[in-house]
């Protein structure tokens, strides 16, 4: 089961997003309940897909435990969740915009998938690449 990371889009500092960690076997059912309790937009920055789910998200909590905001919200910049999806190679995909759920491509020179959706404002327009992961 996949282990998504969400963030709310309306936060005006891209340096510090409001990122939800968690598992869900429908992303975008999560994502729309997720969406109906919260006054800010949501969109999914990535997911990682994992054998052991629980683990792995139990695992990100105890890495982002410094960033901790509430429950399964940390305050994280994009870059580290980018990091995140990189380091998990071909099991992580990474939203740009648009449908966040149709893969557009993988990056021949990493292994790291691009598909579409993320809260990282204007990265389909110009997208930059470096050692395999979409640089926002």
């Amino acid at each position: 089961m996949p282990v998504y990371f969400i963030a709310e889009n309306e936060n005006e500092d891209h340096e510090s997003l409001r990122v939800k960690i968690g598992p869900s076997r429908n992303i975008r059912a999560r994502l729309r309940a997720l969406q109906t309790g919260s006054p800010n937009e949501l969109k999914l920055m990535g997911r990682i897909d994992s054998d052991d789910d629980y683990l792995l998200e139990s695992r990100l909590h105890e890495h982002y435990a410094s960033h901790h905001a509430h429950l399964e919200w940390f305050t994280l910049h994009p870059g580290q969740v980018l990091d995140t999806l990189k380091s998990h190679g071909v099991c992580a995909y990474i939203a740009t915009e648009g449908n966040a759920f149709e893969i557009l491509s993988r990056d021949r020179d990493g292994p790291v998938n691009i598909y579409c959706g993320a809260a990282t404002r204007g990265a389909c327009g110009s997208r930059a690449f470096h050692d395999g992961v979409l640089i926002v």
